[in-house]
């Protein structure tokens, strides 16, 4: 197993997906079974989290784990949100109404950032990219299997938000449903982890992980922390992102 497959495994809760905007959040497949996803939701053990199984703003957890990556691979190294230390990065390529939690390549980070209120959040809790650009097999059946393989040994995943865990947590593991291709720019990561790649668009590439998304936090602070422990001797991946939610506050008007 390469250091590369390790270093982007990048922890993060399921994509905090919103139920505000034009796409609702629906059952998968049913965009009309509004009481199924009532029913879902009635059973659904974590409140403030898109239930398995769901589809937010258009796609489902497995097609937004593809454009996780797609935007994670898109940043040059002096601003990848998965090297931020700080939380200065964390809007990098954001727009529209879900915003991307990044983890670290491995190691302890705590961040301290501000996002607009009203965003969906989707997190990487820990998640696996196999692709033929770093040395990976060629064919989608032998990137499946390595992908699977290597998130069926990553151990202890946890995901918090503010101080509550997200339980039966491998509920949310997804792989890509189809290959998917990804772009590079100059200054990539791929570079700087020892695969020199030159900018530009590669194909094909798969994921296995668990992603988690939130539906928007209410204004003022939270705080996220994600976990997972990588096979030996890679260590483990540990991120707290103390997070702020800008927005306007509840107003109190005296009638004297």
């Amino acid at each position: 197993m390469r250091v590369l497959h390790v270093l982007v495994c990048l922890a993060l809760v399921f994509l905090v997906a919103g139920c505000s905007g034009d796409d609702p959040v629906v059952p998968a497949g049913d965009p009309d079974a509004g009481l199924q996803l009532s029913q879902m939701q009635a059973v659904n053990e974590n409140p403030g989290v898109i239930p398995p199984g769901a589809q937010a703003h258009g796609k489902s957890y497995g097609e937004w784990a593809v454009a996780w990556w797609q935007w994670l691979w898109s940043a040059p190294v002096s601003v990848n949100p998965g090297l931020d230390e700080t939380g200065d990065s964390i809007d990098y390529g954001q727009s529209g109404p879900v915003w991307f939690i990044a983890p670290n390549y491995g190691g302890t980070s705590v961040r301290t950032a501000t996002i607009p209120a009203g965003k969906a959040l989707l997190i990487d809790v820990v998640a696996w990219f196999f692709a033929p650009q770093i040395g990976d097999p060629s064919t989608e059946p032998e990137l499946r299997a390595a992908a699977a393989a290597a998130m069926d040994a990553t151990q202890n995943i946890t995901l918090e938000i503010d101080g509550r865990a997200v339980v039966n947590i491998d509920a949310f593991r997804v792989q890509s449903p189809e290959l998917f291709s990804y772009t590079l720019p100059e200054d990539n990561m791929f570079a700087l982890f020892g695969f020199p790649s030159s900018a530009g668009t590669y194909y094909p590439a798969v994921t296995d992980g668990i992603f988690v998304m939130l539906t928007p936090l209410p204004a003022g602070p939270h705080t996220i922390h994600m976990y997972a422990a990588f096979p030996d001797p890679f260590g483990t991946s540990d991120v707290t992102v103390h997070l702020n939610v800008s927005g306007a506050q509840e107003r109190h008007v005296s009638m004297d």
